[in-house]
């Protein structure tokens, strides 16, 4: 497991204490079986149910990464938004680390910032009820049931969910290609910037996102709006993190991305440990971990896919406009 350890003399206590031991160890408890997959392209791949290690470069066990997952005081959780097998997966580790530390907080990229009185607020600790607090339906994201279950692990212990994700609002000066002041950029330790390496490759990924259509102009403010983003959740996350037992975020792949996403900015928050999960679906031409992009992660869970569609034929049109500018 390769957790980073920052140094920064007396950190705050949110970030600086490490979760207690407590309960049975790793050895002596029973393992919950990992879920089994509904979805069906590609379940002949060879990467398909495999658990990698990067730091080891070596394939794990799901025993293995439960324990890491225990061990580490932060613990992000990647996925793609409408996969049913990645929400069951992320509902599958978090219950394993909440039988140990049940005050765990969760956060999730799905609920803006200023949704946390209504959750704060909830009455019941229940999935439908949540769902309801937030009004997910019109909200933008998939349908809630693929997120139930994940909202359900969460709402099994006793931590707060948190709402990390920076609202509209927040995120327009950017969007607009503008530049946050600077009490902000220091309050979220947007400085130093990306390594040119890295920053070339979040800005390919944008690009391909986009199918090679989005207008050159336009990357750097959406490369912009990712950083924030990132930065955002992860003082969100700190702050909320429970002293005892720490913080775990429901997040997309790209966020999770150790070296961009929120793990970075995390590390800058002071967090004592942080273990970032890829759960990526399979593709055709990658059969390796290091073709799948597994170095992006500390851990990656390997997943059939849900369809074989080619978002860009899906969504062409649309990207057509937005390059003319119509």
């Amino acid at each position: 497991m390769r957790l980073t350890t920052l140094l920064l003399g007396a950190l705050p206590a949110t970030l600086a204490c490490a979760p207690a031991p407590r309960g049975p160890t790793p050895a002596a408890r029973a393992l919950a079986p990992l879920p089994a997959f509904s979805t069906r392209i590609g379940r002949d791949h060879p990467l398909v149910g495999r658990i990698w290690r990067t730091d080891q470069a070596r394939f794990a066990t799901a025993a293995e990464l439960a324990a890491a997952a225990r061990a580490a005081r932060f613990l992000v959780l990647g996925e793609r938004h409408d996969q049913p097998d990645h929400h069951r997966l992320q509902a599958w580790l978090l219950e394993e680390v909440i039988r140990d530390r049940p005050d765990l907080a969760v956060g999730f990229e799905m609920l803006d910032d200023d949704l946390q009185p209504r959750l704060d607020a909830l009455a019941a600790r229940s999935p439908a009820a949540l769902a309801r607090a937030v009004d997910w339906t019109h909200r933008g994201w998939p349908p809630f049931e693929l997120y139930a279950p994940v909202f359900g692990a969460a709402l099994g212990g006793r931590g707060r969910i948190l709402a990390v994700h920076p609202t509209r609002a927040t995120r327009q000066p950017l969007r607009a290609g503008g530049r946050l002041a600077e009490d902000v950029r220091r309050r979220l330790r947007l400085d130093p910037p990306l390594t040119p390496e890295v920053a070339a490759k979040v800005a390919s990924d944008i690009t391909a996102s986009h199918c090679g259509m989005l207008p050159a102009r336009a990357v750097p403010a959406m490369a912009a709006v990712q950083e924030l983003k990132d930065a955002w959740m992860a003082e969100r996350l700190a702050a909320g993190a429970s002293r005892r037992d720490g913080a775990a975020l429901v997040t997309g792949n790209g966020h999770a991305w150790r070296q961009a996403g929120v793990p970075r900015f995390l590390v800058r928050q002071g967090a004592a440990s942080v273990l970032a999960v890829g759960i990526l679906e399979v593709a055709p031409d990658a059969r390796t971990p290091a073709a799948a992009g597994a170095a992006r992660f500390d851990w990656v869970i390997f997943t059939p896919r849900v369809d074989d569609e080619d978002p860009c034929a899906k969504f062409r049109d649309q990207l057509q406009r937005l390059r003319s500018g119509s």
